[in-house]
């Protein structure tokens, strides 16, 4: 599974329980390995959500694949990402650099090697010529389950594979993923 990334500002308390209510979710119905890029903003909430549900599903993993190395992945952040990030770097429970050295390339590079780990992707997205809208067309290229939390006004929409489903913040929906999440147990957590 992968567990993605967004820089944008409008991560709410209502959208940090819909993201753990859907990780909750694909973990009951089999997910163990959780893929996050390691960006600022969604990757580290994202990544911090599943190293909490750790202490309740001791089976799932998390694994970090930065596009470049810690030092060169942390420029410019403030000191409290900066310091979430390194908490994530030491409870990982593997990481695997893609680029030593930041490059033109790496971003992509790493988009494509999340792809490329998991059966299914939990991303938002709120621009789709970012790197995240990349990410979702690489899931789409390769036939994964893209499961997009995006959040809109007074409304939740999450979209399974084209199908719109709405309803009202902080109301849980009925089994969103029902039959959407079969054999699965690698998930990509995080794309925004």
């Amino acid at each position: 599974m992968l567990l993605y990334r967004t820089r944008d500002k409008k991560i709410t308390p209502d959208l940090i329980q819909r993201l753990k209510y859907t990780i909750e979710d694909v973990i009951s119905k089999g997910v163990i390995d959780f893929y996050n890029g390691g960006a600022c903003g969604w990757d580290l909430l994202c990544a911090e959500t599943v190293i909490d549900l750790k202490a309740q599903h001791s089976s799932i993993k998390l694994h970090l694949l930065p596009p470049c190395s810690p030092e060169e992945q942390i420029k410019g952040w403030n000191k409290a990402h900066v310091a979430r990030y390194n908490n994530i770097l030491q409870i990982a429970d593997s990481v695997m650099v893609i680029s030593e050295h930041y490059s033109k390339d790496c971003m992509k590079q790493r988009n494509k090697m999340l792809v490329e780990c998991s059966d299914c992707c939990i991303c938002y997205c709120s621009n789709p010529r970012s790197g995240t809208g990349q990410t979702i067309r690489f899931a789409k290229e390769k036939g994964i389950e893209i499961l997009l939390i995006f959040i809109m006004t007074d409304m939740d929409i999450i979209i399974l594979n084209g199908i719109e489903m709405s309803f009202t913040i902080g109301e849980k929906p009925t089994d969103p993923m029902s039959g959407i999440i079969k054999q699965s147990s690698r998930l990509i957590c995080g794309v925004t």
